[in-house]
């Protein structure tokens, strides 16, 4: 003997549909139950009881009956055949189901599991629901359930044509609960405070997402929703990487709370235009990459720490603040073609390729500057003016390959060297610096003013 999962509240509401649709008065044992339901003409109709299912395939519960809980009993291998044959005559032909007296208060987990031809859910009691509950309906298209607390994991994984969902009362959206809902176009969750792991990725046709209340953002939760276009959540204070990669149409981000934006946070939205982001201290690994187009300028005032590639290939951006930063990481900046006018007071430490390809730099100043790694300023094409006006250290050199292919050792760039900038009395301890001596005719004293 086995145990397993039996729909329906008994076995005796399975026998009394069987009477129902034959006239038999007999009682049935699950093993003859199997034989009598494929006795019966017309296939292709559900063979529940009137009150439950209709013969258009509307579900309808009776009253006091909740449709989908689920007794564990100990059945044998012939009743669990039974069940699975009963399950899958009942998915064939169930299209809506309509709660309007509001009976239902539980979905267990998987009660809809590739129900194929289910469109519409109206289920206004419903506060809990199991994981997987609508997974893979294919053709759902509208859901209602106002009274639900916590969309669980894939509960409505692929549900690839639903367009509308009502939930306003969950908190929680936990992992891939909408994944791949690619007409999801729009969804009221006013009181969400957390959306986990891939919830709403790849919804291609979601517009935008109100959750005033959010705090919490999990891995790639709205990966490539590409038709959204603003985000706005002044409560959230945690986002992990890759929320929000991929949203092509994104063009502003207001998040006054957050701390840390992560590793590939905005990578590729390439429309973004506006981020407002007071609170950031650490801005972690290619957050910002590739967001190619629209990202002309950025002003961080709390940053202190920029990620390998941040900015890298972001190739509108002409314009940074970071008023506090002071370090810059592998490639931070690394082909921002237009960069022009930065402020760094605070910088101390630039790591390799920083500024890699950055062709319109041609003024740089770094007022405390420790240490720079090699190729930190490579392929700067156009800088002729550096300025390191730290008057306590000589700036750390890596290599004197940190300047290649800037005016800084190739005059025929510009059609003279650059000049380096330094403290006047720190001129002649830079000119015979490690490394630094590759370049001690293009060191020169710091005027201020100039």
């Amino acid at each position: 003997m086995s145990e397993y999962m039996i729909q329906g509240s008994t076995l005796t509401d399975i026998a009394d549909a069987i009477r129902a649709k034959t006239g038999l008065s007999e009682a049935f044992t699950p093993a003859q139950m199997v034989s009598t339901i494929y006795s019966i003409s017309g296939g292709g109709e559900a063979v529940m009881s009137d009150g439950f299912f209709s013969e258009n395939g509307v579900y309808t519960p009776p009253s006091g009956y909740d449709a989908f809980s689920r007794v564990t009993v100990s059945v044998s291998t012939e009743a669990d055949d039974w069940h699975m044959q009963f399950v899958n005559h009942v998915n064939g032909t169930l299209s809506k189901v309509d709660d309007a007296q509001g009976l239902i208060t539980n979905v267990v987990s998987s009660a809809f599991y590739r129900f194929l031809q289910l469109t519409s859910v109206n289920l206004p009691s419903v506060s809990s629901m199991g994981v997987s509950a609508f997974y893979c309906a294919y053709n759902l298209e509208y859901v209602n359930m106002p009274a639900l607390q916590v969309v669980p994991s894939y509960a409505f994984y692929m549900c690839s044509k639903l367009t509308q969902g009502y939930f306003p009362s969950a908190s929680i959206i936990q992992a891939s609960g909408f994944y791949y809902c690619e007409q999801l176009s729009s969804a009221n969750f006013s009181q969400v405070t957390s959306v986990d792991n891939s919830a709403f990725a790849f919804c291609k046709k979601l517009t935008e997402f109100n959750a005033p209340s959010l705090t919490t953002i999990g891995t790639n939760a709205f990966y490539t929703c590409t038709s959204i276009s603003f985000i706005d959540f002044p409560l959230l204070t945690s986002m992990s990487s890759r929320a929000f990669g991929g949203c092509s149409n994104l063009t502003s981000v207001n998040l006054p709370a957050l701390t840390v934006i992560s590793s590939y946070a905005f990578t590729e939205c390439v429309s973004l235009t506006s981020i407002n982001a007071p609170s950031v201290l650490l801005i972690a690994e290619s957050a910002f990459q590739s967001c190619s187009v629209g990202l002309a300028s950025v002003n961080f005032p709390a940053v202190k720490s920029i990620g390998t590639y941040a900015f890298y290939n972001c190739m509108a951006l002409s314009k940074v603040s970071f008023p506090v930063l002071e370090i810059i990481g592998v490639l931070a900046f690394g082909g921002c073609k237009m960069l022009a006018d930065t402020y760094f007071p605070n910088v101390k430490s630039i790591y390799r390729y920083a500024f890699s390809s950055c062709s319109s730099l041609s003024v740089l100043s770094f007022p405390n500057l420790v240490y720079m790694s090699e190729y930190a300023f490579t392929r700067c094409s156009a800088l002729m003016s550096f300025y390191i006006l730290n008057s306590s250290i000589i700036a750390s050199l890596g290599n004197v390959n940190i300047f290649a292919s800037t005016p800084m050792s190739d005059s025929s760039l510009t059609g003279a060297f650059g000049s380096i900038f330094v403290p006047s009395s720190m001129v002649e301890a830079y000119k015979s610096a490690a490394n630094w001596s590759a370049y001690s005719d293009r060191i020169t004293a710091y005027v201020e003013g100039s």
